[in-house]
Protein backbone atom coordinates (compact mmCIF):
# COMPACT_ATOMS: atom_id res chain seq x y z
CA UNK A 1 0.00 0.00 0.00
CA UNK A 2 1.52 3.56 -1.10
CA UNK A 3 1.12 6.47 1.19
CA UNK A 4 -1.33 8.21 0.74
CA UNK A 5 -0.92 11.92 -0.74
CA UNK A 6 -1.83 15.70 1.30
CA UNK A 7 -5.02 15.45 -1.22
CA UNK A 8 -6.33 11.53 -0.18
CA UNK A 9 -5.63 12.58 3.44
CA UNK A 10 -8.01 15.39 2.88
CA UNK A 11 -10.60 13.39 1.47
CA UNK A 12 -10.70 10.77 4.36
CA UNK A 13 -11.00 14.48 7.00
CA UNK A 14 -13.61 15.58 4.74
CA UNK A 15 -15.50 11.95 5.86
CA UNK A 16 -14.98 13.42 9.76
CA UNK A 17 -16.63 16.50 9.16
CA UNK A 18 -20.48 15.95 7.83
CA UNK A 19 -19.17 16.50 4.08
CA UNK A 20 -17.87 19.43 4.75
CA UNK A 21 -15.29 20.99 2.11
CA UNK A 22 -11.72 21.45 3.49
CA UNK A 23 -9.72 23.84 0.96
CA UNK A 24 -6.53 22.49 -0.41
CA UNK A 25 -4.68 25.53 1.30
CA UNK A 26 -6.39 25.06 4.64
CA UNK A 27 -5.70 21.18 4.24
CA UNK A 28 -2.08 21.39 3.10
CA UNK A 29 -1.42 24.07 5.94
CA UNK A 30 -2.47 21.52 8.52
CA UNK A 31 -1.13 18.59 7.27
CA UNK A 32 2.38 20.57 7.73
CA UNK A 33 1.41 21.44 11.05
CA UNK A 34 0.48 17.92 12.21
CA UNK A 35 3.77 16.82 10.41
CA UNK A 36 6.11 19.49 12.12
CA UNK A 37 4.53 20.45 14.78
CA UNK A 38 2.15 17.44 16.29
CA UNK A 39 4.28 14.21 15.57
CA UNK A 40 7.64 15.50 15.29
CA UNK A 41 10.73 12.60 16.56
CA UNK A 42 6.96 10.45 16.74
CA UNK A 43 7.15 10.00 13.23
CA UNK A 44 9.79 7.66 13.75
CA UNK A 45 12.14 8.58 10.98
CA UNK A 46 15.63 7.98 11.43
CA UNK A 47 19.19 9.14 10.33
CA UNK A 48 22.41 8.54 11.88
CA UNK A 49 26.12 10.74 11.99
CA UNK A 50 29.50 8.99 12.37
CA UNK A 51 31.81 10.56 15.05
CA UNK A 52 35.24 8.82 14.07
CA UNK A 53 38.67 8.93 16.19
CA UNK A 54 36.61 10.69 18.50
CA UNK A 55 38.65 12.12 21.78
CA UNK A 56 37.38 11.57 25.13
CA UNK A 57 34.93 14.51 26.88
CA UNK A 58 35.81 16.51 23.47
CA UNK A 59 32.06 17.90 22.43
CA UNK A 60 30.85 17.29 18.88
CA UNK A 61 28.41 19.51 17.25
CA UNK A 62 25.08 17.43 16.72
CA UNK A 63 23.39 17.23 13.26
CA UNK A 64 21.47 20.44 12.18
CA UNK A 65 18.45 17.84 11.85
CA UNK A 66 18.15 16.53 15.03
CA UNK A 67 15.31 15.95 17.23
CA UNK A 68 16.19 12.93 19.78
CA UNK A 69 18.82 10.55 20.17
CA UNK A 70 17.65 6.53 19.65
CA UNK A 71 21.30 5.09 20.17
CA UNK A 72 24.95 5.31 19.63
CA UNK A 73 26.93 2.47 19.03
CA UNK A 74 30.60 1.89 19.03
CA UNK A 75 32.50 0.27 16.59
CA UNK A 76 36.12 -0.75 16.02
CA UNK A 77 37.24 1.39 13.22
CA UNK A 78 36.71 4.45 11.75
CA UNK A 79 34.81 2.92 8.55
CA UNK A 80 32.31 2.37 10.86
CA UNK A 81 31.22 -0.74 9.25
CA UNK A 82 28.39 -2.88 9.96
CA UNK A 83 30.65 -5.96 10.10
CA UNK A 84 33.04 -3.53 12.53
CA UNK A 85 29.94 -3.40 15.08
CA UNK A 86 31.31 -3.67 18.39
CA UNK A 87 28.63 -2.55 21.35
CA UNK A 88 25.72 -0.47 21.88
CA UNK A 89 27.24 2.29 23.81
CA UNK A 90 25.69 4.36 26.84
CA UNK A 91 28.68 6.29 27.77
CA UNK A 92 27.91 9.38 26.19
CA UNK A 93 26.45 12.83 27.10
CA UNK A 94 23.75 15.18 24.99
CA UNK A 95 23.69 18.71 26.31
CA UNK A 96 23.04 21.97 23.93
CA UNK A 97 23.64 20.74 20.56
CA UNK A 98 26.37 18.61 21.47
CA UNK A 99 27.43 15.50 22.11
CA UNK A 100 30.60 13.93 24.02
CA UNK A 101 31.63 10.53 25.07
CA UNK A 102 33.40 9.03 28.28
CA UNK A 103 35.83 7.09 25.98
CA UNK A 104 37.88 7.44 22.54
CA UNK A 105 36.55 5.51 20.00
CA UNK A 106 34.30 5.50 16.94
CA UNK A 107 31.05 5.65 17.61
CA UNK A 108 27.46 6.22 15.01
CA UNK A 109 24.57 8.10 16.53
CA UNK A 110 21.26 6.96 15.46
CA UNK A 111 18.78 9.81 15.58
CA UNK A 112 14.83 11.07 15.17
CA UNK A 113 14.48 14.28 12.22
CA UNK A 114 11.41 15.81 11.69
CA UNK A 115 9.29 14.75 8.56
CA UNK A 116 8.96 16.01 5.47
CA UNK A 117 6.63 18.99 4.71
CA UNK A 118 4.34 18.65 2.02
CA UNK A 119 5.23 21.31 -0.72
CA UNK A 120 1.64 20.50 -3.11
CA UNK A 121 -1.44 19.06 -1.82
CA UNK A 122 -0.78 16.05 -3.98
CA UNK A 123 2.79 15.29 -2.96
CA UNK A 124 2.65 11.84 -0.77
CA UNK A 125 3.70 11.88 2.89
CA UNK A 126 6.52 10.93 3.38
CA UNK A 127 5.53 8.88 6.85
CA UNK A 128 4.56 5.65 8.16
CA UNK A 129 0.82 4.76 7.24
CA UNK A 130 0.01 4.64 11.11
CA UNK A 131 -0.46 8.28 10.87
CA UNK A 132 -2.96 8.70 8.25
CA UNK A 133 -6.04 8.63 10.19
CA UNK A 134 -4.84 10.56 12.71
CA UNK A 135 -3.48 13.50 10.55
CA UNK A 136 -7.25 13.06 8.77
CA UNK A 137 -8.69 13.54 12.29
CA UNK A 138 -6.47 16.35 12.49
CA UNK A 139 -7.38 18.53 9.79
CA UNK A 140 -11.27 17.42 10.35
CA UNK A 141 -10.72 18.72 13.71
CA UNK A 142 -8.82 22.18 12.55
CA UNK A 143 -11.56 22.55 9.96
CA UNK A 144 -14.61 22.15 12.37
CA UNK A 145 -13.15 25.13 14.61
CA UNK A 146 -11.70 26.90 12.29
CA UNK A 147 -15.12 28.24 11.40
CA UNK A 148 -16.99 27.78 13.67
CA UNK A 149 -16.76 28.48 17.48
CA UNK A 150 -19.54 26.11 18.56
CA UNK A 151 -17.07 23.21 17.35
CA UNK A 152 -14.90 24.45 20.15
CA UNK A 153 -16.97 23.47 23.01
CA UNK A 154 -17.53 20.67 24.80
CA UNK A 155 -19.63 18.19 23.41
CA UNK A 156 -19.56 18.99 19.74
CA UNK A 157 -18.23 17.52 16.70
CA UNK A 158 -14.30 18.93 17.22
CA UNK A 159 -14.62 18.31 20.39
CA UNK A 160 -15.26 14.56 19.34
CA UNK A 161 -13.15 14.83 16.90
CA UNK A 162 -10.42 16.06 19.28
CA UNK A 163 -10.52 13.26 21.09
CA UNK A 164 -10.48 10.79 18.34
CA UNK A 165 -7.05 12.60 17.10
CA UNK A 166 -5.79 12.03 20.69
CA UNK A 167 -6.41 8.30 20.84
CA UNK A 168 -5.53 7.74 17.44
CA UNK A 169 -1.87 10.04 17.91
CA UNK A 170 -1.09 7.70 20.83
CA UNK A 171 -1.98 4.45 19.10
CA UNK A 172 -0.11 5.29 15.48
CA UNK A 173 2.82 6.90 17.68
CA UNK A 174 2.98 3.38 20.07
CA UNK A 175 2.61 1.39 16.85
CA UNK A 176 5.04 2.86 15.24
CA UNK A 177 7.66 3.36 17.83
CA UNK A 178 7.40 -0.25 18.61
CA UNK A 179 9.65 -1.18 15.79
CA UNK A 180 12.78 0.99 17.47
CA UNK A 181 12.50 -0.96 21.15
CA UNK A 182 15.53 -2.09 22.44
CA UNK A 183 16.75 -5.45 23.79
CA UNK A 184 19.03 -5.02 26.62
CA UNK A 185 20.39 -8.75 28.59
CA UNK A 186 20.52 -8.42 31.79
CA UNK A 187 23.96 -10.31 33.13
CA UNK A 188 23.57 -12.44 36.25
CA UNK A 189 26.27 -12.72 38.73
CA UNK A 190 27.13 -16.37 39.70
Amino acid sequence: MANKTGSQIKALAESFTEADTITDANALLWINEFLTGNLREGAGIKDTESYVNSTKYTKYSLPVDFLAEHKVEEYTSATVLDTEFYRDYVHFIIDDGYISFDSDGHFKLHYFILPTELAAIGTAMTVNQVFDKPCALWLAYRHLTNDDEDNARSQSLGQLRLIEYSNEIKRAINERMRLFRKKRRIGRAL
